[in-house]
């Protein structure tokens, strides 16, 4: 098992639990954990996401050890939109959800306005 692996373990909640994260942005969203390592994503009014552990896992891999930006050459966004659903991964939902997550979860640091990935 890889280090990111392990502290992306460690910190992952147990099904069920809910917790309100902080977009970049500095408003708010709800994280629900699902038991099939899915989290459901809630914002606004009515809105919902799904986003799968395994994309997370999959974006920490290709980063490891990397410094990067959110958004622009060699980011987080581009990484998703190259290799993961471009319908849920458009920059805002990116920067709001995917990035908080991925540091909530143990898979980042927040550095600055970069991330740097165990």
């Amino acid at each position: 098992m890889t280090d990111t692996v392990a502290a992306a373990d460690s910190k992952w909640p147990n099904p069920g639990e809910v917790e309100e994260l902080e977009t970049l942005q500095c408003s708010t969203f709800t994280a629900e954990f699902l038991a099939n390592d899915v989290i459901r994503i809630k914002y606004g009014k009515k809105q919902r996401k799904l986003i799968s552990r395994d994309i997370l896992q999959r974006v920490a891999d290709a980063h490891t050890g990397k410094l990067v930006p959110a958004s622009g050459e060699g980011s987080v966004d581009q990484f998703l939109s190259d290799e993961a659903s471009p319908g849920f991964f458009c920059k805002t939902h990116l920067q709001s959800y995917v990035c908080p997550l991925l540091v909530r979860l143990g898979y980042a640091q927040k550095v600055g306005e970069r991330f740097r990935f165990r």
